[in-house]
């Protein structure tokens, strides 16, 4: 999975659409879509929905967050 793009990318290998996932997590289409893009991440508890959901490992959703915020962090240092 590319870190930039972890949740769309689990979210397009199970299928969903942004709003299809927004409406079983109880979240806005533009939560989904503020994940997608590392403006936003969702609350544990969310996460942990988030990862049954698309049957992915927690941990690597919690990875690809980190490497998110590093490279945010890279860009805006240059």
């Amino acid at each position: 999975m590319q870190e930039h793009n972890i949740f769309r990318a689990y979210r397009m290998k199970s299928g969903f659409t942004q709003c299809q996932l927004a409406d079983l997590l109880d979240v806005d289409q533009t939560t989904i879509s503020k994940w997608e893009n590392g403006v936003a991440y969702p609350h544990v508890a969310v996460l942990l929905q988030f990862s049954r959901l698309v049957r992915a490992d927690p941990r690597q959703l919690f990875d690809g967050i980190v490497k998110m915020e590093r490279q945010k962090s890279r860009r805006s240092a240059m």
